[in-house]
């Protein structure tokens, strides 16, 4: 049974207002940094003030529903700011956003009942370690497929079918 924590309903409207609402995040795209139940603080933010590492809240074309990623780029497309994103723990990036698609910036995380505020330092590492974690992951399994194939023929049978069904 997990903790139950009682929130201070005062400090939630004190925070929350018509430039920011309280949302739950449901998945584990933003495992670690974010886990799936999360109450997330969102802040309407102008588009220009958006940057690299920023957590958003946005409407997906393509999944027909509204998404919490990290923005990895922008592109400048004519008149037009395209905001790349990407789940932590995801291996590729989004369809590109429109800004017109962004419904604000996760501002804060609600943690043992107080608001702890997201940092931008906190935002890079995150951005930083997820990217480090999938070249270590493919390196790895490049090295386990590479040993396979040089061993390969020297091995028995059984274990060859053992390397063919290696999941890293």
């Amino acid at each position: 049974m997990k903790n139950m924590v009682a929130l201070n309903i005062s400090d939630v409207k004190n925070r929350v207002s018509e430039n920011a609402c309280l949302c739950m995040l449901e998945g584990g795209s933003m495992r670690p940094a974010f886990r799936d139940g999360d109450l997330l603080l969102m802040k309407k933010v102008p588009p220009a003030s958006l940057k690299t590492g920023n957590v958003i809240m946005f409407d997906s074309p393509g999944f027909q529903k509204t998404l919490i990623h990290r923005i990895i780029g922008f592109l400048e497309a004519g008149s037009e700011r395209l905001v790349f994103t990407q789940g932590d723990r995801s291996c590729r990036p989004d369809e590109p956003v429109r800004q017109q698609f962004v419904k604000g910036r996760v501002s804060a995380r609600l943690i043992n009942g107080k608001f702890r505020p997201c940092r931008r330092y906190q935002e890079m590492f995150w951005l930083f370690s997820s990217r480090l974690r999938r070249s270590i992951r493919r390196f790895v399994k490049n090295l386990a497929v590479g040993l396979a194939q040089t061993v390969s023929p020297v091995l028995p049978i059984r274990v060859r079918a053992r390397f063919r069904g290696l999941k890293i």
